[in-house]
């Protein structure tokens, strides 16, 4: 049967509506993450050292796009493939540089076992998930860290951080949530969430740019 013109230009046309509402539903979601990554990309420039894009699958081949893009731009990018990162690739890896996951589930198999290893690099990283979810599929609980809330006032001054986020854990929380946007209430340093990542026994998955 010949394509019709008309039904022709109503799918096209659909498809593009659909885009467009996705465009629109992912503006409406920016959040103080975005701006955490924006900073991050841009101190990483500004010190010179270049941004690594890696996924699995689909999200390898929007890695590609994205490194593609912006090497366009004069920025040193490059793709680092995670199922041969362990095998050799990981030689184009160098401190400073800025590591960015993409992940649909966040618990894609070789992104979480190349995590630990980047972060002995001293690279930074940042990570993009749809949702993150339990190899059951339910969504995975997601326990955020703070030392201040806006509706409470300080937590309890002396308490541990590394404590409070070993205790989440154990009551069966999947990822950490740590906010790095300086002068909100909920503020935590990269560097003591670095700490607390650190001596937490794995996956310790921190959620917004994951920074070291």
């Amino acid at each position: 049967m010949a394509l019709q013109s008309k039904s022709a230009l109503a799918r096209a046309r659909a498809c593009i509506r659909i885009e467009s509402e996705a465009l629109t539903a992912t503006a409406r979601q920016l959040g103080p993450e975005f701006v955490t990554t924006a900073r991050a990309v841009e101190a990483t420039i500004a010190a010179g050292r270049k941004l690594i894009f890696t996924g699995i699958g689909k999200s390898a081949h929007i890695a590609q796009k994205l490194c593609g893009t912006f090497n366009s731009t004069g920025v040193s990018s490059c793709f680092l493939d995670a199922t041969q990162a362990l095998h050799g690739d990981l030689g184009l890896v160098e401190e400073g540089d800025l590591a960015i996951l993409l992940s649909n589930s966040g618990q894609t198999e070789e992104i979480v076992r190349l995590l630990p290893v980047l972060r002995r690099f001293g690279v930074r990283i940042v990570s993009f998930a749809a949702a993150l979810r339990r190899t059951d599929g339910r969504l995975a609980v997601i326990a955020e860290i703070k030392r201040r809330s806006p509706s409470a006032g300080d937590i309890k001054a002396g308490a541990s951080s590394v404590d409070q986020a070993a205790r989440y854990q154990a009551a069966g929380a999947d990822a950490l949530g740590f906010v790095f946007v300086p002068g909100t209430p909920r503020y935590i340093s990269p560097d003591l969430a670095g700490e607390i990542v650190r001596e937490l026994p794995p996956p310790a998955t921190a959620r917004h740019s994951m920074s070291r």
